[in-house]
């Protein structure tokens, strides 16, 4: 196993399991320079004489599907499982009269209900008018079975381009990280093109996994590890130890076909009879270069954005706004280094916010009392000079975002206390094209026994979707074997 980020864990525990319930064994050993867990990055922090956590990465993740719920029940963390806190819940969309709420019942590019959203002050008149037509619209390319669409044109093309730029797009920004314009539909959201397919239309579809569906849920919607996700790692780690799977902190430098197995270059050249590389699409390229450059061509093809992720800790008289919502996000067309920040200066660097999560509203023992946690997000896709600026210029541009959307007062004790996370290419971006790059990719992998792909770069993004990918990985991974 080449990683051991949650979809290289999953997957190595799931070969331990079925190895053991079929009475086979194995010798299994992962390979990472980095600690356990990837993504999953937590700190555990003293202030105020409270134990608090502070993520560096994801803080949460969706129970349902239950792909990670299942490997979190598996390495003892079931009843370490939080669930959100019961209020404020929803969103906030910045606009140029300040925060307002996402209409309740909109789910990501379309209202569910239309009450909520024709009553909401975030679209204009004329907006919600164009909005009451999307019934009425024809059906596109991608329910036609004529071609491919991105979400921004589908959003537009159903709904307008006030949906789009006002709702839509920053939601859609908030979880991929990407350019609406270039993400594929078909790719990242295919329910919405399989509503309009089956019924003509996306607006007043059930939401997936919403409040209704809650109802004797073993888990609330979004769920955590009472100590962060960082618990997920180190609990995965303990359980592979505990069946003597070797987990060695080293660079894995080449990937070369040996016979019917593999062989990997680390510290030292070792043979396997099948290798998982659970890494991101441009690190599995450069692995297999020489093994497949078709297949490591189309692995290149794969894009990902980079984002900041800036940790902050603020008295709650310092905060203007009453956050009672679990996060802000911002329109493109609304970002800060479009035009003038509030100190009426331009951002070249693109150290601007898309989005601001309030994680002490989230989840309960993540600020000490009387004090809030925010987690505010800059750069993104086409921002990618925001990675190289200098953490006090990023700590600046932090401030000046806080004030503007949120009237926050920083002060010393914030920048003594701010954390900075830098996601270099982190984010797969599944634009125009990516379910044909996956085939293709795919194509050439069945041509390589033993050898398979796990994360977030094909199939899904988020953890659930790693796991997922990491379980699937060793029930192939097994087959394999046992066809060997």
């Amino acid at each position: 196993m080449v990683g051991t980020g949650v979809s290289g864990l999953a997957a190595a525990v799931r070969l331990i399991d079925r190895l053991r319930q079929e009475g086979r064994s194995a010798d299994v050993t992962l390979f990472d320079p980095g600690p356990p867990g990837g993504a999953c990055r937590t700190l555990i922090e003293e202030h105020g004489g409270e134990r608090i956590v502070r993520e560096l990465g994801p803080d949460s993740f969706l129970s349902r599907p239950p792909h990670l719920t299942n490997l979190c029940e598996r390495i003892g963390l079931a009843g370490e499982l939080i669930g959100t806190n019961p209020s404020p819940r929803g969103a906030l969309v910045w606009t140029e009269r300040g925060p307002e709420r996402v209409p309740d019942g909109f789910t990501l590019l379309a209202p569910s209900r239309w009450g909520p959203t024709l009553r909401s002050r975030t679209l204009s008149p004329w907006q919600k008018a164009r909005l009451l037509t999307e019934p009425l619209r024809r059906r596109g390319p991608a329910a036609l079975g004529t071609g491919e669409e991105s979400i921004a044109a589908f959003v537009r093309r159903r709904m307008g381009r006030g949906v789009l730029e006002r709702l839509a797009q920053p939601l859609a920004a908030g979880i991929y990280a990407g350019d609406a314009e270039r993400l594929s539909l078909a790719a990242c959201l295919p329910q919405f093109a399989a509503d309009e397919r089956a019924r003509g239309r996306v607006t007043g579809r059930k939401p997936d996994g919403g409040a209704k569906a809650d109802g004797g849920a073993r888990y609330s919607l979004f769920v955590t590890p009472k100590w962060g996700v960082g618990a997920i790692a180190a609990a995965a780690a303990r359980t592979l130890q505990e069946y003597s799977v070797a987990i060695r902190s080293e660079v894995v430098t080449a990937v070369q076909r040996d016979g019917a197995g593999w062989e990997l270059s680390a510290a030292r050249k070792e043979r396997f009879d099948a290798v998982i590389l659970a890494v991101p699409a441009r690190v599995a390229a450069e692995l297999l270069r020489d093994v497949q450059p078709d297949l490591a061509g189309g692995l290149r093809g794969i894009e990902s954005s980079s984002s900041l992720l800036v940790n902050t800790l603020h008295r709650e008289e310092d905060v203007g706004d009453p956050l009672n919502a679990f996060g802000l996000v911002v329109p493109e067309p609304l970002r800060s280094d479009r035009g003038r920040g509030p100190d009426g200066q331009r951002d070249g660097e693109g150290l601007s916010a898309f989005a601001v999560s309030f994680a002490s509203r989230k989840f309960p023992g993540r600020a000490p009392a009387g004090w809030v946690q925010l987690r505010t997000f800059l750069g993104g896709v086409n921002r990618d000079q925001a990675m190289s600026a200098e953490a006090g210029r990023i700590l600046d541009a932090t401030r000046r975002e806080l004030a503007r959307l949120l009237r926050v007062k920083w002060t010393d004790a914030t920048t003594e206390t701010a954390r900075i996370s830098r996601w270099d290419r982190a984010m797969p971006q599944y634009n125009l094209g990516h379910l044909e790059r996956v085939a293709a990719v795919e194509a050439k992998l069945s041509g390589l026994p033993g050898l398979e792909l796990a994360g977030n770069s094909l199939h899904g993004v988020g953890l659930p979707a790693a796991a997922h990918s990491g379980t699937q990985a060793a029930e192939r991974t097994l087959a394999a074997l046992a066809l060997q």
